[in-house]
């Protein structure tokens, strides 16, 4: 059977979408490909809980549209840490860490539509596709490294 030209079309907007994205922007057109194929968009309502705090980890989001509040503790004493926007992400230590729980909650400011991919799902394309793993330890091992200069920089400013 055939695919669909709205499903092309949709593969190909993830595809675009997810290269303009960091964590996949070193990654040749084929291991996007693989990415877009596994990820699924999800529709989040108005005050929507997206991840609730405490929670088990196994999805990664991006915001294709909306706005989301990042929220920590109970709805008591509730605090607001940040307002993600269109293109940002949250959950993605969930990709590499299992048995990882959400540090905060996520709520829908507005209606959302989130670009999700599962560990499980990652993990599979990454064991058929070892660019993708290859690429993303190169971009780790550079995090690592700028966060390793600011550090240093850091202890440097306090003496």
């Amino acid at each position: 059977m055939e695919p669909k030209k709205t499903d092309v079309l949709r593969l190909m907007e993830n595809v675009i979408f997810l290269k303009k994205y960091t964590l996949f922007s070193r990654l040749g057109t084929e291991e996007v490909r693989a990415i877009a194929l596994i990820a699924r968009d999800i529709e989040v309502k108005d005050g929507e809980c997206v991840v609730r705090e405490g929670d088990a980890g196994d999805s990664f989001f991006i915001i294709r549209r909306g706005q989301l509040r990042i929220v920590k503790g109970t709805r008591a004493s509730e605090v607001e840490l940040a307002v993600l926007e269109q293109n940002a992400c949250f959950g993605e230590m969930a990709m590499f860490e299992e048995n990882a729980l959400r540090s905060a909650s996520v709520f829908a400011r507005g209606d959302c539509t989130l670009l999700c991919i599962t560990r499980d799902d990652f993990v599979e394309a990454m064991m058929n596709n070892p660019g993708i793993a290859v690429e993303m330890s190169k971009m780790f091992a550079d995090r690592l490294r700028e966060n390793n200069e600011k550090l240093h920089k850091l202890s440097q400013a306090g003496h």
